[in-house]
């Protein structure tokens, strides 16, 4: 029989240990993107949660494979017991340090602290470590798996097709962290190829992953124009006042028409709300008005290009 994992199965050995012993391991699998972060943790979920003679690649591994936020929160709120391993897919895409200041990333590294009594090991896969919180990084029962092709194609004189290899070690520090490093722990040699029933499912899974991250990239892409416009009414409206003469009545007006174009929507239902009879505010010139729309216009299509 061709197995996946080398005939050791450390990993897979140390995972059901701390299992048995009610402990945690967390894995963080890092590498160049496409040489089989996820192959390797799938490899060691299918031998974890099924046997190392007998892999587990249907539902019961499937259901522990995660990627979104909302995914991550359903899993942690409809887990009511311990589960032997779960695959954080790509988190280094949502638990990125860039966002150290989002709640979600925030109560995630929270839950870290407490997981151990639902899930006894987690997997994350990044391209990075620098892509993760440093508070993950600097947890000391997170081993570091770092993947890469393996110069050789020979497994235990087992011939490999994607032969890759998984470099283990974990972080220390000395007294004081005047110094730091890693420790190797062990390799392991694997096949970096899905079964193809499993492939079949995972692959539109990851379609979705990718659909999911252009949508953000546009809708950040809109928040950005958002933002850029706003700041150009804001500078049209300073530049209007300081050219205007010092009528309140006419500043509160040109105050009003650039609230107006900022926040369109909101402020279309109140303007057209109001009564003709409450307007006190003494009307100003068309010259003026005209003006104010004009440099407005200026701004958003300014905006609008500058995207």
């Amino acid at each position: 029989m061709v197995r996946n994992i080398s005939p050791d199965h450390r990993t897979v050995r140390a995972i059901k240990n701390a299992y048995r012993a009610d402990e945690s391991l967390g894995y963080i699998i890092h590498g160049n993107r496409g040489t089989g972060k996820t192959v390797y943790s799938c490899i060691i979920g299918s031998q974890v949660i099924g046997s190392i003679e007998s892999p587990e690649w249907g539902t019961p591994l499937r259901k522990w494979i995660k990627f979104t936020p909302r995914e991550f929160s359903e899993l942690v709120q409809t887990t009511h017991h311990n589960q032997i391993w779960f695959d954080w897919d790509d988190a280094g895409y949502w638990l990125n340090r860039l966002f150290w200041y989002d709640d979600f990333v925030k109560e995630a590294l929270r839950y870290m602290t407490i997981q151990r009594t639902q899930f006894t090991s987690i997997m994350f896969s990044t391209p990075s470590l620098q892509m993760l919180p440093k508070k993950i990084l600097e947890m000391e029962d997170i081993v570091r798996v770092r993947v890469s092709k393996a110069e050789s194609n020979l497994n235990h004189n087992i011939k490999l097709s994607r032969p890759r290899i998984a470099l283990l070690t974990v972080p220390w520090h000395s007294d004081f962290n005047s110094k730091a490093g890693c420790k190797f722990l062990y390799d392991e040699k694997f096949n970096g190829l899905f079964p193809d029933d499993f492939f079949n499912w995972y692959q539109p899974l990851r379609k979705e992953y990718l659909s999911l991250a252009s949508k953000n990239i546009t809708d950040a892409l809109e928040r950005s124009k958002g933002q850029a416009m706003k700041m150009q009414l804001e500078e049209v409206k300073e530049e209007l006042l300081q050219h205007i003469l010092p009528d309140k009545e006419a500043v509160k007006e040109i105050g009003e028409i650039v609230d107006f174009h900022s926040t369109i929507k909101e402020q279309e239902k109140i303007r057209l709300e109001r009564k003709e009879e409450k307007r006190k505010t003494k009307p100003i010139s068309e010259a003026v008005a005209m003006a104010a729309v004009g440099k407005i216009r200026e701004g958003i299509n300014y905006s609008v290009e500058a995207y």
